[in-house]
């Protein structure tokens, strides 16, 4: 009798333990479920209308749209469109200082009545974006959209992934077991910290493979996305071009399935310290030179911040990735780098309107 009453006893405990965990979590790392996107212009979008809370870069919290995107309202016929990453879906800094809502600002110092709608989402690097180009430009009143990449040297593999159709598609769980267990921020968080390495601390990572159900469980599954190509034709990349051919056939594709909006790319690369005290960037310089030619000759504007984040860290000490709750000079943009972009957004956009206007 007394075995059963001490057994009863600890479940209860744990039951409660883990209620009150769950509850204490959600101050601290409270995230929306993603589900499917039934427009597909990403793999999916975020519970509409749901507050989030993300403590584990930066301190922030704020609400998603109607559609399930990191605004403040739903803009239906926008003039520019961000698409990008976690960067820019930007749940690791207030709302009034991301990307998008300083660009606005920006823009209207100026004069300028364009509305901007953001569209990044975690997960969509800049191949994936690519993928989805075609289905986002197809809204006649779009003028410009802005695509945020941090890597510009991209393989002939990686490329041929775009053309073959078989870039990572990010699964969504908008029923069942693993739905509701997403709605635990306990679970989430402590997913979110085994997939970060802790799970690395307690067994060797060489002889970790039976740990695979685990992240499984909680983490939408990376796989070849079935959905018909976005091409018109699959063009295959042969294994021997060159890296110039190699990035003139992004660009052509780019430049194909842009319906005529004008394409802009910016590059935030991550800063490293040196013992200088100097910041170094780690960017292969033949292929920033050749991505940035490729995409001029096809008409797509293309802005590289390095200078910009070595001027910030060289005039005021910032770094434009890194939180107090991370760690420094890595991780997602931060406040800094959100406007350092957005700055530079806003002057490249207001340059190609006057351009417009003098036509």
């Amino acid at each position: 009798m007394h075995s059963w009453k001490s057994l009863f006893v600890f479940i209860l405990s744990g039951i409660t333990a883990f209620l009150a965990l769950n509850i204490i979590l959600m101050f601290y790392y409270c995230l929306p479920i993603h589900i499917k996107n039934p427009d597909s212009t990403t793999d999916y979008m975020w519970e509409s209308k749901h507050v989030w809370v993300e403590m584990t870069e930066g301190i922030s919290w704020g609400k998603m749209d109607e559609n399930g995107f990191n605004n403040y309202r739903v803009i239906q016929n926008p003039d520019i469109l961000i698409l990008g990453s976690s960067h820019m879906e930007a749940t690791y800094v207030f709302q009034k200082w991301n990307t998008v809502n300083v660009l606005k600002e920006y823009l209207e110092q100026k004069n300028l009545s364009l509305s901007v709608y953001n569209k990044g989402i975690s997960g969509h690097h800049f191949l994936k974006c690519c993928k989805y180009l075609n289905a986002n430009t197809q809204d006649r009143e779009l003028k410009y959209v802005v695509i945020e990449t941090m890597k510009v040297d991209y393989s002939v593999d990686e490329i041929q992934k775009l053309f073959s159709d078989a870039i990572d598609y990010t699964e969504s769980y908008d029923s069942g077991l693993i739905f509701y267990l997403q709605k635990m921020p306990f679970l989430r968080l402590l997913f979110y910290q085994c997939d970060m390495g802790l799970l690395n601390l307690f067994f060797d990572n060489k002889n970790n493979a039976h740990l695979n159900p685990l992240r499984l469980l909680m983490r939408s599954l990376s796989k070849r996305n079935e959905q018909q190509s976005l091409m018109n034709t699959h063009q295959k990349v042969k294994a021997d071009v060159s890296l110039e051919e190699c990035y003139d056939l992004l660009f052509s594709y780019i430049e194909n399935n842009s319906h005529g909006k004008k394409i802009i790319i910016f590059y935030h690369p991550e800063e490293r310290p040196e013992k200088d005290g100097s910041l170094e960037y780690r960017t292969d310089e033949n292929c920033l030179s050749q991505f940035s030619r490729s995409a001029e000759e096809h008409g797509i504007t293309f802005i590289d911040l390095t200078a910009a984040s070595k001027e910030l860290w060289q005039t005021e000490h910032k770094t434009t990735h890194g939180f107090c709750t991370g760690t420094a000079f890595s991780g997602h943009l931060n406040k800094n780098g959100h406007r350092i972009a957005a700055r530079h957004l806003a002057d490249c956009i207001i340059r190609l309107e006057k351009q417009n206007v003098s036509f």
